[in-house]
């Protein structure tokens, strides 16, 4: 049976965090020729990818701004995945756009070292944040975001300096595959949560409120908003099937449950049987668009399909946080952490 990743070389830029973590973990499992993990570590964690370099992948810690750097990086590698970047929850993403911006010129080096290192293809780690605004207003629509409601001849006003950097990292890398430097796709990520996720994603945040029993409880806006949270194994299941299949374009992964954050506040009280006495919503926090899931027919259409209910999913991620986290710190440091990356 063919395998496409068999004797593959594998650059993953940005492999520290939540997603490239697990994403290196399912690498290795494919049995990889090698697998290179680049990381400045402002995020992410040299505890997080021990096991990886335990099993035989090789860590550099730098800053992929610099294109020499950059090119050293992908320059031995068939395939790029590209999920470097400054990025967090809400709370972060909304007052951070100088930080964010920046993300241009880390795509724009990346992509031109893999053009002159001869990379075959590379996958891009985009966002559901990448589309229109102005389409996700209406909690009462039953939307689902397609992958054509995103027109690289006629933007529209993406979500926030998070979104808009996200789609013109798409659009660069389209330009570049049209222009024949290499192989690729955009993988848009749709609300990915799961173990070593931090406290400035929503998931995280209402678990740390949980465990330190906080009441009054606190829920950005009006606890409606429409998510639909995906759980970080399945995201990365999503991104191998983009690589092997795809050559151009962007794709979609994300499951089409419409969630809330009462939805997700429910299940955690009930998983861990406490349950606060007042709920108190705030309005003047910031929660992005109120009417966010993706469509995922292209994405099946490779054969994905998620393999945990939002249940399980979050079930495993509070195992996770409860037995890696102290209730007495989480207790000091959780304003700080809400708006942190």
């Amino acid at each position: 049976m063919y395998n496409f990743w068999n004797k593959r070389r594998v650059a993953l830029l940005g492999g520290a965090s939540l997603i490239g973590t697990h994403l290196g973990k399912a690498l290795m499992e494919k049995d990889v020729s090698h697998l290179f993990i680049a990381d400045d570590l402002s995020a992410g964690s040299g505890r997080n990818i021990k096991p990886l370099l335990d099993q035989g992948a090789e860590l550099r810690i730098c800053d992929l701004r610099n294109y020499e750097v950059a090119k050293e990086c992908v320059s031995k590698y068939d395939i790029v995945f590209d999920l470097a970047a400054q990025h967090g929850g809400r709370g972060y993403v909304d007052t951070h756009s100088v930080e964010l911006y920046d993300n241009l010129s880390l795509d724009t080096t990346i992509f031109r070292a893999c053009m002159y290192s001869e990379v075959e293809k590379v996958i891009f780690s985009s966002s559901a944040c990448a589309y229109p605004i102005n389409i996700q207003t209406d909690t009462n629509e039953i939307l689902k975001l397609s992958e054509d409601l995103i027109d690289y001849k006629n933007v529209q006003q993406p979500d926030g300096a998070y979104g808009l950097e996200k789609l013109v990292g798409e659009m660069t890398l389209d330009a570049y595959i049209k222009y024949g430097a290499f192989k690729g796709c955009s993988t848009r990520s749709f609300t990915v949560y799961g173990e070593l996720m931090k406290e400035s994603h929503a998931i995280a945040a209402l678990i740390a409120k949980t465990m330190i029993k906080q009441d009054p409880f606190e829920v950005w806006g009006d606890g409606q908003q429409i998510r639909n949270w995906t759980y970080v194994e399945d995201n990365v299941a999503g991104a191998l099937l983009a690589a092997e299949h795809l050559d151009q374009g962007a794709i979609n992964i994300g499951i089409e449950t419409r969630l809330t954050p009462m939805i997700a506040c429910e299940i955690i009280w009930d998983y861990v049987g406490w349950k606060p006495n007042e709920i108190k919503f705030q309005p003047d926090k910031p929660v992005g668009v109120v009417n966010r899931v993706a469509n995922s027919s292209k994405i099946k259409a490779l054969g994905w399909m998620p393999k945990y209910t939002f249940e399980e999913g979050l079930r495993r991620t509070i195992d996770w946080y409860y037995q890696t986290h102290d209730e007495t710190v989480i207790k000091d440091k959780l304003e700080r952490l809400l708006v942190s990356r």
